[in-house]
Parts: structure tokens; C-alpha cells; sequence
């Protein structure tokens, strides 16, 4: 990863639980959202043609700006129905450190010593991502039970359970049906509004604060 010339708003909103981002492939800028649930950073079809990706099975490595950093993707999938255009997915969050701030409502991408001095005065929580997706974190009942919540990304079920990472309570909610197997609830990104979380998933880390 590096600088790029002219960087991109750090601003995220939530529009109906999804997580939305500025960003740019090649030199198409685009809405994009954070998804673990998808193995591979994915495109819409529209997207797809404006960057000369005409078949899913391109293996030629693309270059996506979020923030003021550049990522190298080595491949992207397509998806018709898929909306916003770009899908962040596993294989970048397992590459890159990701501070969200949904406090100050703005998304930063770490590397080196900036990723060192994120994480002062954080607490670290053990996370996962597992193969479909779903990032899975240890937790507790109010009652101090051992639990295993999944984030899925997406917008979860309703509900008001209320939970503990760490020293963070959160309400979650029931888990998407089929998903998430071996974990007891869900949490989505409103779960998590006006608090900021640090996903350092390269190093099983979930950093709260």
C-alpha cells in the first residue's frame, strides 16, 4: 500500500445498517461497502465494464483507493445484483489494518507505526474470519457467560441481546439464518454507533476502545 494523488474523503455513513465509503478503482470512483461474507473484493456489472472486467475469471490484479492508501487487489469477482458497486471483501481485510470510527463517522486504513499508535489504550479482543464470512469474536453474557459473537457485515435480524466484548456492551441479535454456524448471536456496524472498533483480522484482532 501507498499515497495516492488526490486522497478520497475519509467519511462513512449507514444507510439502512450497510456501511458506505468513498473509493476508487483505477480511476473510477465509486460508493463501496465493507463485506467479510464475500472470499473475494467483488464489482457490480455496470462498475465491472467502466474498468475493462468483462468475465469473473480475470485473474489481473487491480489497484482499489480507500482513504489515503492503495490496495492491490489480485483478482475481483463480478455480481449483477450486487449494490453499492464495490464490495470490500475477506481477502483485503485479511491484508490490511481498518480503524472505523462511527464517532467521528470516518474510516482509516493502517499500516506500520500508524497501526502501533492506533492501538495504545485499546483493548484486544480475539476475532476470527471464518470461510463464509463471518468474523467471530469472544464474548460475553451480561452474566458473565462465555459467548461467541458473529459480525456479519451485512444488517442483522432485529433484536436486543445485550452482550459484552470486552469492556464494549452491544445489543445483538439472532443469527442470520444458516450463517454463522458455532456462533451464538450476531452484531451488525449499527451495533457499534458511536463507538470505534479496530479490525486487525491479519492478526486475529479485534481492537475496541
Amino acid at each position: 500500500m501507498g499515497g495516492v494523488i488526490g486522497a478520497l474523503s475519509p467519511k462513512i455513513v449507514l444507510v439502512a445498517g450497510t456501511l458506505l465509503l468513498a473509493s476508487r478503482v483505477g480511476t473510477h470512483r465509486t460508493p463501496a461497502t465493507i463485506d467479510p461474507s464475500r472470499p473475494i473484493t467483488t464489482v457490480g456489472t455496470t462498475l465491472a465494464q467502466e474498468i475493462g472486467l468483462d468475465r469473473a475469471s480475470d485473474s489481473r490484479p487491480r489497484f482499489v483507493d480507500i482513504d489515503h492508501s492503495t490496495i492491490r487487489v489480485p483478482r475481483l469477482a463480478i455480481d449483477g445484483t450486487m449494490e453499492p458497486p464495490l464490495a470490500i471483501g475477506a481477502d483485503v481485510l485479511r491484508e490490511v489494518a481498518l480503524l472505523v470510527d462511527l464517532k467521528a463517522m470516518r474510516l482509516q486504513i493502517l499500516n506500520g507505526s500508524e497501526l502501533g499508535r492506533a492501538i495504545r489504550g485499546r483493548e484486544a479482543v480475539s476475532a476470527s474470519l471464518a470461510a463464509d464470512g463471518c468474523v467471530t469474536v469472544a464474548a460475553t453474557s451480561v452474566d458473565g457467560r462465555p459467548i461467541k459473537v458473529a459480525f456479519t457485515g451485512a444488517p442483522a435480524s432485529t433484536g436486543r441481546i445485550p452482550i459484552l466484548i470486552g469492556a464494549m456492551r452491544l445489543d445483538a441479535a439472532s443469527l442470520p439464518e444458516g450463517r454463522c454456524r458455532g456462533s451464538d448471536v450476531a452484531v451488525d456496524w449499527p451495533a457499534f454507533a458511536g463507538k470505534s472498533i479496530l479490525l486487525d483480522l491479519g492478526h486475529g484482532r479485534l481492537w475496541i476502545s
